[in-house]
């Protein structure tokens, strides 16, 4: 069995795991949307929770006392993390990188921040993003700052943001949560299956600086244009 990959760790303050979980899935991409311009996907996963617990006997009962964060067994009922716009389909929308007055460049995207859903505007789905951490819940107030690493194609980003819902139609996000990822692939501007290689670039041209550089990628289930 393949080793899973490490893309990183998502921090959870007060929770039972101060060294955080690793993140074994992180997928990276764009799409265009007519109307509006380039739009960022991501679908993220983290290893089970308890996965880094040396001592498999945990005590079966714990203080009634501790904070939700502080629960193992609540951690432990939802076995682990899932950051997605494309998992849950009509849920989430992602956010936008890229429009006709300011068209999306990728060799300056290393070190631009994006602030999302700050503050969150509406309660309920779609959003930016849908998360499931203990069940699913909501997310809002996230910041994503990228960088490409060192001699290599590759981004780090650091991602923060906070988790809960709505409380008489007013947010509450008590929750937060850090992440820092590295090794992560941009895997380019995904059109459906049929879109051929001119309707791809009449696609994309209005919102990506340098459209026709992009190489044009037929894949098993869509196809792509993936900066050159």
């Amino acid at each position: 069995m393949p080793a899973e990959k490490d893309y990183g760790r998502i921090f959870f303050p007060g929770n039972p795991w101060p060294k955080g979980h690793k993140i074994i899935k992180c997928d990276w991409s764009a799409r265009i949307e007519r109307a509006t311009g380039l739009w960022f996907d991501f679908h993220i996963e983290s290893e089970s929770y308890s996965a880094a617990d040396k001592r498999k006997d945990l005590p079966d009962d714990e203080d009634e006392d501790l904070s939700p964060t502080a629960s193992h067994t609540l951690w432990d009922n939802y076995d682990s993390l899932t950051l997605s716009t494309t998992r849950w389909v009509g849920t989430a929308y992602g956010f936008q990188a890229g429009d006709r007055a300011l068209p999306f460049n990728f060799k300056k995207l290393s070190g631009q921040q994006f602030e999302i859903d700050t503050p969150p505007v509406m309660e309920g789905y779609p959003r930016p993003f849908a998360i499931y951490r203990w069940g699913h819940e909501e997310v809002a107030y996230q910041t994503l700052k990228f960088r490409k690493e060192p001699k290599k194609s590759t981004f780090s980003i650091d991602w923060q943001g906070r988790i809960g819902g709505f409380i008489d139609n007013k947010p509450d996000f008590p929750y937060p949560f850090h992440m820092k990822l590295k090794g992560v692939t941009f895997q380019g501007i995904i059109f459906s299956a049929g879109t051929d290689r001119h309707q791809a670039y009449d696609l994309a041209t209005p919102y990506v600086e340098h459209a026709s550089r992009y190489k044009f990628r037929n894949r098993k289930d869509h196809t792509a244009l993936v900066p050159g």
